[in-house]
């Protein structure tokens, strides 16, 4: 009865300690601009009777802004600044060329931290000034575009995805990122013939680079 209590106490009290981190975690979150290269292929056969030749897009990619929000969760340590985390993230972008277009943007990566923000600590300053990350997932966009097709689109689909990012601190504080990421794949060329009106199938793939500041919590 003495050693399951101890092993009851024990675990209440390593969860309460995880509970206490998570949520100061959840409190340093990451808040970032970025700009987006858009990739499209395909064909768009406007007049199928009179041109059916015609099988060009009216645009082969487009660049969009994009505002970001996200998360870093450390989840196993492996070192006193090296880490395992999960990384969720979302942001909303608006098309700078190729017509309008706005989208929602979900990224989600397994990380590989070091250095920075890799590893839970409430020290006054982070306690390395350099650091680096990798990772990988799923990135999900939803959203409305005229760049492929004046006419315009609707669009939703999730590819796997990586990012790359370097890290460093300014005034002990101020944490800053700069961020790659791509999608691995391109999606399979869908079929919007019954939105547009006439033959038309459009693949999608996307990368971008982001500048981000983690708000420091503490």
């Amino acid at each position: 009865m003495k050693t399951f209590l101890v092993i009851v106490t024990t675990f209440v009290s390593w969860t309460n300690l995880y509970s206490q981190s998570f949520y100061d975690y959840a409190k340093q979150r990451d808040t970032g601009i970025g700009l987006n290269y858009n990739q499209y292929k395909g064909f768009a056969i406007p007049d199928p009777i009179s041109n059916p030749t015609y099988n060009e897009l009216d645009a082969k990619s487009s660049y969009g802004l994009i505002g970001y929000s996200g998360w870093n969760f450390p989840i196993l340590i492996l070192a006193d600044h090296t880490s395992i985390g999960f990384n969720p993230n979302i942001g909303v972008g608006i098309s700078l060329t190729g017509g309008y277009g706005v989208h929602a943007d979900i990224p989600i990566f397994i990380t590989l931290k070091t250095g920075t923000d890799a590893t839970w600590s409430k020290s006054t300053t982070f306690e390395k000034k350099v650091g680096a990350a990798i990772g990988i997932g799923y990135q999900t966009i939803a959203g409305y575009t005229e760049a492929p097709i004046a006419s315009g689109i609707g669009v939703i689909y999730a590819l796997p995805s990586a990012m790359a990012e370097v890290s460093f601190v300014i005034k002990k504080t101020n944490l800053y990122k700069l961020r790659f990421q791509t999608n691995l794949k391109e999606t399979k060329q869908k079929d919007f013939s019954e939105s547009t009106g006439f033959p038309a199938e459009v693949s999608f793939t996307q990368w971008g680079i982001s500048i981000i500041k983690t708000r420091y919590a503490w």
